[in-house]
Formats: structure tokens, sequence, C-alpha cells
């Protein structure tokens, strides 16, 4: 996956703290921490695989299947299918087709990496507009390998929770019964 930085484009994997990503709201920020967890990729945990195109990605992109996608940064067929809703985030794994975008578990090991800013932004990756890493203090209990590190930069994660004025970038809608074409 490449995202927009203040030098170009550049692979999420070579990302490291301090380097400068271009967000939607708020220009060029500074990357805060990077977290990387390699698991399974099986069951609720695949990922979720777009191919090229699908959501204005220009490559094949694959990620978690709770990540956000901005909708208002959709192309024009998708995005108006949200009518005064566009302007918010869906999960990827609400967009599902069973062909251009699918559960990935033939991957076997995925490596999940997450980039942290100051505030929960959306940023730029292959072409379409997505979520930056955003955990609260349910997401810390899952990632005790790094809680420690993380509330000595972030204290107010502890008590941070995902509905909290301010925490999301976006609202995030939930589908029901809808199809996404």
């Amino acid at each position: 996956m490449m995202i927009k930085t203040l030098i170009g484009p550049m692979a999420i994997e070579n990302i490291q703290i301090g380097d400068m990503v271009w967000t939607l709201d708020n220009g060029f920020e500074e990357v805060e921490y990077v977290y990387r967890r390699k698991m399974s990729a099986s069951g609720s945990l695949a990922p979720i695989l777009f191919e090229p195109g699908t959501i204005g990605n220009s490559r094949r992109i694959i990620v978690s299947p709770k990540h956000r996608f901005h909708v208002g940064s959709l192309p024009p067929a998708l995005r108006d299918q949200f009518g005064e809703n566009a302007d918010t985030l869906l999960q990827a794994n609400a967009f599902c087709n069973g062909t251009s975008v699918r559960p990935y578990p033939e991957i076997g090991t995925v490596e999940y990496i997450h980039l942290l800013f100051a505030d929960h932004q959306l940023i730029e990756c292959d072409g379409t507009i997505s979520e930056s890493w955003q955990p609260t203090a349910k997401t810390l209990k899952n990632a005790p390998d790094v809680a420690e590190e993380l509330l000595s930069i972030f204290p107010e994660m502890k008590t941070r929770r995902s509905c909290n004025p301010g925490a999301l970038a976006r609202h995030e809608i939930k589908l029901k019964d809808q199809d996404i074409r």
C-alpha cells in the first residue's frame, strides 16, 4: 500500500515515526507511532482484498476487516448511494461482494501496519482515502505488547472510546441490509 507523504508516495512498510503524511483535513501531519502486528489471516481477522478500481484505488489493497474508508472520497457511483451520509466512514468488510472485494484468508499470515497521529486522520493510500489508526481503551486490551508504551505517549487512550466526541475524524456508518455495488 502506497501512502501519500511529503516526499511522495511511500510504501507503508517504509513509513517511520516522524515522517510527514498527507491528511484530508490537516495537510501534512507527523506520524507519532507505527504499530505492526503479524497474525493468522483466518476467521474474523482475515484481511479484506480490494481489487484495483473497486473504491477508486489504483492498486490492489489488503486491509483489516474493520479498517474504515472515507465514503465521500469513493468514486461517484459508490458515493452517491450514501446521499447525505457521504461524509462518513465505512468498514472494509461492508464492501465485500465476493469478487472484487472479498476476505483473503489464502494469504496465510498477514502483517497489519497501523499509523498513529496525534489525532485520528484520513490519509491517501493508493488513490483512495482511509483512516489512520485510532486505538481506544478497548484496543489497548487487545494489544498488551504496546499498551504501556502507547499510554506513555498518549495517556488519554486509557479512557478513550470511539464514541467520544472528536475520537474519530468522521462518524462511522453501519450498513444493514444495504447492497453496495
